[in-house]
């Protein structure tokens, strides 16, 4: 059976162009505790990790000193940056919290190397 000219050409020019078809990513998913990126660079340096994250104070996080370089999240041992828009969602949940330390969120985004293009973001318990 022969397939009519104009199906066939496109039929090639769907094949030819097969990145044209959108494809999309669907977001990232990783749950872990929130912390001003000063105190998460010292952290990775000295190797702290779960104990020192976990009792992160929420006035530490929100000092501006702290928080001038933006926010970090310590996830299954992993560190990880937030990019522009995590930083102000993290702010803002951090400014919101009813908690003083240990602020465990789970952020939804796409990872870029080791900085988070953060979708969304919410404070949840730990359990």
């Amino acid at each position: 059976m022969k397939m009519p000219r104009g199906l066939s050409l496109l039929a090639a020019s769907i094949i030819l162009t097969g990145a044209a078809i959108p494809v999309i990513a669907a977001d990232a998913r990783w749950a872990g505790y929130l912390l001003d990126r000063s105190c998460a660079d010292n952290c990775k340096t000295q190797g702290f990790g779960v104990d020192f994250a976990s009792s992160h104070k929420k006035e530490c996080a929100l000092n501006a000193s702290c928080s001038k370089d933006g926010y970090a999240l310590f996830s299954k041992g992993q560190w990880f940056f937030l990019d522009k828009k995590g930083n102000q969602l993290a702010k803002k949940l951090l400014e919101d919290s009813k908690s003083d330390e240990g602020h465990f969120v789970v952020v939804t985004g796409n990872l870029d190397k080791t900085e988070v293009h953060v979708s969304t973001m919410r404070e949840v318990s730990q359990h």
